[in-house]
């Protein structure tokens, strides 16, 4: 078997990764304060090997999702880990995901590992699936307490609206023109109330 099943750093990653505090790209654009997360992760080996290998990880999550951490073996404390991934949200699947790169820095040097999975909406937990060189491991991790990170969000400009101006000449255009339209109306009504009075009178003489 080879030690490098042990430095399966995925659950560095991972770790960040559950902490949904991940804030949308679009909504923010500063951490404050980076979180952190511990994860406790079971390596279980499907090919070639057998066994399952016990790791944990340290890291900590940005507000764009963005992960960075150290990881360890369980049994065997002289290997050691780098990692580096991400947690978002896959609108496809509806489903919080996570994915990772781990590299043994002791033990068994330069030996990747990469996993890929899903994060538990209400505990963080995770599972997914992790490769090796010519390796392939299922995986699961429990999460241990976790702290969000703060983040600074952008305000919300509203757009500036500008009136038109025209809108008052056009509006004293067409009242002028309506009241010009009434003014002749009233005279045609007038010189016809007079040619009926004329018309009466000649009828009467």
């Amino acid at each position: 078997m080879r030690r490098a099943v042990l430095g399966l750093t995925v659950p560095a990653l991972l770790i960040a990764g559950l902490a949904f505090a991940t804030v949308p790209a679009a909504a923010a654009t500063t951490t404050l304060t980076p979180g952190s997360a511990t994860y406790t992760v079971n390596y279980s080996c499907l090919y070639p090997c057998i066994g399952t290998y016990p790791h944990r990880y340290t890291a900590v999550e940005d507000c764009l999702g963005a992960l960075s951490g150290t990881g360890v073996s369980l049994l065997d404390a002289t290997v050691t880990e780098t990692f580096t991934g991400r947690t978002f949200f896959d609108a496809v699947s509806n489903t919080t995901r996570f994915e990772f790169t781990a590299v043994y820095l002791t033990g068994n040097p330069g030996y990747t590992i990469t996993a890929i999975g899903t994060v538990d909406s209400v505990t963080g937990d995770l599972k997914g699936t992790a490769t090796g060189p010519g390796q392939t491991f299922s995986l699961l991790a429990a999460r241990a307490p976790y702290t969000a990170p703060t983040c600074s969000t952008p305000p919300i400009v509203p757009p500036t609206v500008v009136p038109p101006t025209t809108d008052g000449d056009h509006k004293g255009s067409v009242g002028n023109h309506h009241k010009h339209t009434r003014g002749e109306a009233d005279e045609v009504v007038e010189r016809n109330d007079l040619k009926a009075s004329s018309t009466e009178a000649e009828s009467r003489d």
